[in-house]
């Protein structure tokens, strides 16, 4: 699949889902609605799974779930928003990073990560990877890692936005390989592959999905994935932990928050929806697409798998010597 069918399909899929589930517009919305709040702008992962997960809502349910796009700050305005909302039914769909790894890279946040927000459900999660130019003479990650240990100057890694998952990653793969990683912080992913397309980058770190069409094209290489397991897509392409000779998984997960005003039951309920969309076999083939694995669970689960990532970034940062910004 070429970058531009799969953008396609996204944005085919997306249009669908808005006409399902109404207008981004919902300043005159009836307070009733639920509106699930995204971070990033139309037309993304993070956006393409809210809308799909708010058409399987409003199907079961007959309630109206409105997707709002409020991106900016790297999903922390949205966060903002979701804290402030006046009423239970504004939730929050984000990465986990927002609330498990930003609380160690910025001196600023305007969100308790465990106090200001309640799990509802994680919905689903996805494998960062290490690509490089299809020019780099390099044709595995231990060649690639090898002949960087004879540079002088820093390696040079594209990431969607600096202190990100993806910048913290290539920092500690630097510190475990023995290489020195500095970060190139774009706006998004899709500049990103551009420029490692383009050759006006030589490496960089993204999620598998932004950077897989590009690889099975053979404009990018693909090299190594930071997770436990191989990728099932990617068979052939080792884990960085096994090529570095020691453990480096770095999780990458979606979920859904509610405001801490959301009652107990009202809680479960959402969370019993969610399992049930994520059962769907349509919505499985969607992850697929993305490059996403659904990750069912209970709210306490995800309520232990944020504060299980709080601490390994804490620890992280700390072992690299991480300076907030």
């Amino acid at each position: 699949m070429n970058v531009g069918s799969f953008v396609g399909t996204l944005l085919q899929s997306t249009l669908i889902a808005l006409s399902c589930v109404g207008s981004v517009n919902i300043a005159h919305a009836n307070p009733q609605h639920w509106k699930i709040i995204v971070g990033v702008p139309p037309g993304g992962a993070v956006d393409h799974m809210a809308r799909l997960l708010a058409s399987q809502l409003q199907g079961y349910t007959g309630e109206r779930y409105l997707v709002e796009n409020k991106p900016g700050a790297q999903a922390r305005i949205a966060a903002d928003h979701v804290k402030r909302a006046a009423d239970e039914r504004t939730l929050l769909m984000t990465p986990g990073v927002l609330l498990s790894l930003y609380p160690h890279t910025f001196n600023t946040l305007n969100y308790d990560p465990f106090q200001d927000f309640k799990p509802v459900a994680a919905i689903a999660k996805w494998d960062l990877a290490l690509a490089v130019a299809a020019d780099s003479p390099a044709s595995s990650l231990s060649q690639y890692l090898k002949a960087l240990q004879t540079q002088t100057d820093s390696t040079l890694f594209g990431v969607a936005a600096l202190g990100n998952a993806q910048h913290l990653a290539g920092l500690a793969l630097g510190e475990a390989s023995q290489n020195r990683f500095e970060a190139v912080g774009f706006k998004g992913g899709q500049e990103v592959v551009t420029a490692l397309a383009g050759g006006q980058i030589s490496a960089a770190i993204l999620n598998l999905s932004e950077m897989l069409p590009l690889h099975r094209s053979g404009k990018i290489k693909i090299l190594g994935l930071f997770s436990a397991q191989r990728n099932d897509q990617l068979p052939a392409i080792p884990t960085i932990s096994e090529t570095v000779g020691t453990s480096l998984v770095v999780d990458s997960w979606i979920g859904l928050y509610a405001p801490r005003s959301i009652n107990e039951p009202d809680q479960q309920r959402l969370n019993q929806l969610v399992q049930r969309a994520l059962r769907e076999q349509s919505v499985r083939q969607n992850l697929e697409t993305l490059s996403m694995t659904a990750l069912p669970g209970t709210p306490a689960e995800l309520d232990a798998l944020g504060k299980r990532e709080h601490a390994f970034w804490q620890e992280l940062t700390q072992s690299i010597g991480f300076a907030k910004q």
